[in-house]
């Protein structure tokens, strides 16, 4: 049987989730796949490797660019690109309408567990047209195949396969803070988009209401919200505490400066930076979302806590406040068992469901 050559669609270069995840099959698949990345937009001006390219759009829903994508979409069908293989809104439409060479098989896969889109009734009906001309689905953790299952009904059911994703895995650092101590407020971070789905502003309520527990709270990301935060800060007296850094390719250097990790998100489909941040020894709370709380719910210290209890998430704050040998030693079986899930696994998974 001959192996596939792979073409990856995505949106943009910018993100820390599908993209990254893109990103990683396109580098580390098996060099019997042959694989290709198209990206709509380079927002991050990402320099390209060689087995990436970027058309540039500007507005993605301007006709004359959506032809663009199906016309290019259809000529590495012809280029002998036997599989699409398509992430997010805007590749999820247009791939589906693209008019590939016959026997190409199309692909799809879902991120998240809930999107706006599912507010609209007519949707429904739209997006089982759009969902139809994919051969295969790839769901990122069990939630996410529940919770499309249930919006496409069970005539789809049947094309919906779980493919867990996998996320990068970093060396496990004891913090200095659990093995001396220190009288100093923590420092944390939420990493992550500044959109409505990863919930910051909980983050700065957070703050506000925790005194002197925190010190400094890093939001590493970029979006939409950012100046709606930046006044709330401002509004709730904390805006000396929250630094703004923008997206960062490279979270790595963020992630062994703090003390602390939240990760509030509305949804989920699978919280990729929760992987991240606890195999390299970082305590993360997260909210009681599918998603997001099945990563930590067998982990000592890492936890899933409910949005509407600011003082229990406090209160798991400033337990870590003091030197605790005990947390050592349970923040590095927390990380144990989130290295498990490496991004090496993903591939092979991905690999052996192209061919199926």
């Amino acid at each position: 049987m001959k192996l596939p050559s792979v073409l990856l669609v995505i949106t943009d270069t910018g993100g820390g989730g599908a993209e990254l995840i893109v990103r990683k099959i396109a580098a580390l698949g098996s060099k019997d796949f042959h694989y290709k990345v198209l990206y709509l937009k380079n927002s991050a001006r990402r320099e390209l490797e060689d087995n990436e390219i970027c058309l540039n759009i500007g507005w993605l829903w301007n006709p004359i660019s959506m032809i663009r994508v199906l016309l290019w979409v259809r000529r590495y069908s012809y280029l002998g690109y036997n599989i699409i293989h398509a992430h997010l809104t805007h590749p999820l439409y247009l791939c589906a309408l693209a008019p590939v060479k016959s026997g190409t098989k199309k692909l799809f896969t879902e991120h998240n567990t809930w999107n706006r889109r599912r507010l609209i009734p007519l949707m429904n009906f739209v997006e089982r047209s759009i969902y139809r001309q994919y051969h295969q689905i790839a769901c990122i953790s069990q939630a996410v195949k529940s919770s499309l299952s249930e919006w496409l009904g069970l005539g789809l059911a049947t094309k919906l396969q779980v493919v867990e994703n996998g996320a990068r895995t970093f060396a496990f650092r004891p913090r200095s803070r659990y093995q001396v101590g220190s009288n100093q407020g923590l420092s944390g971070i939420v990493v992550g988009s500044l959109t409505p789905q990863k919930n910051h502003a909980f983050a700065v309520e957070l703050v506000a209401r925790s005194g002197q527990s925190i010190e400094k709270l890093y939001f590493v990301g970029d979006g939409p919200l950012k100046s709606r935060l930046e006044r709330r800060s401002l509004d709730l007296g904390v805006s000396d505490k929250i630094s703004f850094e923008g997206f960062q390719e490279d979270i790595e250097p963020y992630l062994y400066r703090a003390d602390f990790a939240l990760v509030p998100s509305l949804w989920e489909g699978f919280g990729l930076v929760i992987i991240e941040q606890v195999s390299s020894g970082l305590p993360t709370l997260v909210s009681n979302v599918d998603g997001a709380s099945q990563l930590v719910e067998d982990m000592a210290i890492s936890k899933a806590l409910a949005l509407d209890d600011f003082d229990a998430w406090i209160r798991e704050i400033e337990g870590l406040r003091a030197a605790d040998s005990r947390i050592l030693a349970e923040l590095r079986s927390d990380s144990i068992s989130a290295s498990k899930m490496d991004v090496n696994k993903m591939i092979r998974d991905y690999e052996k469901w192209y061919v199926s």
